[in-house]
């Protein structure tokens, strides 16, 4: 069975017989001559580890392993619902809410200021106080720090819906208690 060599000289991979192991040969690329010699075993694909260096637990079946006591556990429900050991971030809804609340908004302008204008206070309130709150817990190292981007621009727009709302609904009010006012003192005549 024919070995495969290598020319040391040029690394050409070379065919010869086994009856020619120990001899000189002369490689057909760069014709060096040269012993041709068994080519090395090939080195393990990993090599073993010693005894003292492998630490192995014991096997123990499921049942009886020991669970942790989750209501005593702080960390769990980071642990379970969380990336690592935060909590979920939840700027996505807290972004939708001051979105909502900004462009509610413009129709209390074109319709009815105090009913559109309560919708976008009470939005722009939910997407501020929770907002804010997130935010404490994210720089807190209790929520997942990616969702800080989302939570601070819902924040944002909750305060901008905030504000226009709170505006709205004390003008509609307003403009309802001059209607009645009018109505009642027979200023409409």
């Amino acid at each position: 069975m024919p070995l495969q060599i290598s020319c040391p000289s040029c690394s050409a991979k070379l065919h010869a017989p086994e009856t020619l192991l120990g001899t000189a040969v002369r490689c057909p690329s760069c014709q060096n001559t040269f012993t041709a010699e068994a080519p090395a075993p090939a080195p393990p694909l990993s090599a073993p580890l010693d005894d003292k260096a492998v630490q192995t637990e014991p096997s123990v079946p499921p049942s009886q392993r020991h669970l942790p006591d989750y209501e005593e556990d702080e960390d769990y429900p980071r642990r379970l619902f969380g990336r690592g050991n935060y909590v979920p971030a939840r700027g996505g809804i807290w972004l939708g809410l001051g979105i909502a609340s900004v462009v509610v908004a413009p129709l209390g302008i074109c319709l009815q200021p105090f009913i559109f204008g309560c919708i976008s206070l009470a939005l722009g309130l939910t997407a501020l106080i929770m907002g804010g709150r997130d935010l404490k817990r994210i720089r807190g190292g209790e929520m997942d720090p990616d969702g800080e981007n989302l939570t601070k621009a819902g924040w944002i727009l909750g305060i901008i819906g905030t504000i226009v709302g709170g505006l709205l609904t004390f003008c509609g009010a307003a403009h309802i208690i001059f209607v009645i006012v009018m109505v009642i003192t027979g200023g409409f005549k």
